[in-house]
């Protein structure tokens, strides 16, 4: 992005755009307006822009419609809908469309221009350092990264496994006037008590068996950088102790040595851990905790910035086709929408997997739901009870739920209509010379047309599968749901 960024507005003059237009004139945003479609297809083809704001709704023309062109002309630039309420089936086709963000109207001018310089922050975030997000939450994360680069502070990075800890330290020293020294990273919780603090502080030739030379621990080898703890959490409590004398004191001793050693080094910690919750077991120092959190960064799970999914997904896609050198995949809206609605226990490092699986495996170059479904472990006991929203205004709660329960239903229906056709095919449950009892239940039905099936194909899951009219993957996953089944 360039140092001065360029704005496209396309709205008509009722849009309030030409309002935000001037304010973000005032804070030194260079603004273009396009008050007509033609106006707006003219603008995109002359001159490329960083950020495009579009009217869903505009005469003659549909805001997707402009975006397609805008994201044609400006493959890397943010574009933004503004529009009515929508659905969050709806919210999640545009975004599919190739919009990173779209916003509800009624808003304030002030808002969209916040909203804006947050989108302007968060490209400038993605170019300098790769860390993706276009959610309210990663924003805000965004801005912290920020605010905390350019000082000497210490950071407590927290969050769940998989949700880019390290990843946000590289993007800390990148930023900060350090991005030249070394930035050192220590797993604490992979290397034997024993072992630690010579890695982290050095030892002396003769410090202990095996020690055949002098070796330089990790703060040493960060002097003038960043040093990451990662998973800080499982320090021994006695080695917490040397831990914050080294950093109140920038100075430490090598194992099994007398002279003092200096290191300049800006330290940036991170855990899965509740640490406070470490303090109160007695596992973990109060005082290091403090020494430690004088700035947290609390990162947020999956589950709880869906939003962000279709573009890392997308981002995904790119790196593992050049990777290895297949075609660039694409998702189906359904499968999409599968990816979206899943939980994610493995967080943005298990979507990135799974991307890396479906570019090898599937050869075809449009992923299906048929193609998705059966890696997804947990997505079949989330649909089974009702959604816990996250968002904060109760109509999005309702929508979500309402949402989430009728994608369930009609995966459900899909699959038992396939199951269905298939009995129609020629796979009807014969019955026996007294007659079967009526099953009691779709599920009791379903088993027995499965079981049927895979009885006239002498066990040939493939043939079986064929016969009832649905993929060998889906028979796969309806068997193992049985056999779940007390």
């Amino acid at each position: 992005m360039t140092e001065t960024p360029r704005v496209l507005l396309v709205g008509s003059t009722s849009s309030g755009l030409p309002d935000v237009a001037r304010l973000a004139t005032e804070e030194g945003i260079g603004i273009e307006l396009a008050d007509s479609p033609v106006d707006a297809m003219k603008q995109l083809d002359q001159a490329p822009f960083d950020f495009v704001m579009i009217q869903a709704r505009l005469e003659g023309t549909s805001g997707l419609t402009i975006t397609r062109r805008a994201r044609s002309r400006n493959p890397g630039a943010t574009i933004l809908l503004i529009g009515p309420p929508v659905s969050l089936g709806r919210r999640t086709d545009i975004l599919a469309s190739g919009v990173d963000d779209y916003l509800e109207m009624p808003i304030s001018s002030e808002q969209l221009l916040h909203r804006i310089q947050q989108m302007l922050a968060a490209k400038r975030m993605d170019d300098e350092t790769g860390l993706l997000g276009r959610s309210p939450r990663m924003l805000q994360v965004f801005e912290t990264i920020r605010q905390v680069a350019a000082t000497r502070i210490t950071v407590l990075i927290a969050g769940e496994s998989g949700t880019g800890k390290e990843v946000v330290a590289h993007a800390i020293h990148r930023m900060s006037s350090r991005s030249d020294g070394p930035f050192v990273a220590v797993n604490c919780g992979a290397i034997p008590e024993g072992l630690l603090e010579s890695d982290l502080f050095g030892h002396e030739k003769g410090a202990f068996t095996g020690a055949a030379t002098r070796h330089a621990g990790r703060f040493e080898q960060a002097d003038g950088g960043s040093l990451l703890l990662d998973e800080i959490g499982e320090t021994p409590l006695n080695l917490q102790v040397k831990l914050l004398r080294a950093l109140e004191d920038q100075a430490y001793y090598r194992v099994g040595g007398s002279q003092l050693i200096r290191s300049d080094v800006r330290l940036i910690a991170a855990t899965n851990r509740n640490l406070e919750e470490a303090v109160s077991q007695g596992t973990f120092r109060r005082d290091l905790y403090f020494r430690l959190k004088v700035v947290s960064l609390l990162l947020p799970p999956i589950r709880e910035r869906r939003e962000d999914i279709p573009l890392l997904v997308d981002r995904f896609l790119t790196e593992a086709s050049a990777r290895h050198g297949s075609p660039r995949k694409s998702f189906s809206p359904e499968a999409m929408e599968l990816l979206v609605q899943n939980e994610w226990p493995g967080n943005v490092r298990e979507i990135k997997n799974l991307i890396e699986s479906l570019t090898v495996l599937v050869k075809h170059t449009l992923v299906t739901v048929d193609d998705v479904a059966p890696h997804l472990t947990v997505r079949a006991e989330v649909h089974r009870n009702l959604p816990v929203s996250l968002s904060s205004a109760k109509d999005d709660a309702e929508r979500e739920i309402i949402y989430r329960t009728l994608l369930a239903l009609r995966s459900e229906l899909a699959e038992l209509k396939s199951i269905l056709l298939g009995a129609l095919r020629g796979v009807p449950v014969e019955p026996s010379e007294t007659g079967p009892a009526p099953p009691r239940t779709l599920d009791e039905a379903e088993s027995r047309m499965i079981d049927e099936a895979i009885r006239k194909t002498s066990g040939n899951r493939r043939k079986a599968a064929k016969l009832l009219g649905i993929s060998e993957r889906t028979l796969y996953r309806r068997l193992k749901k049985q056999q779940s089944r007390p």
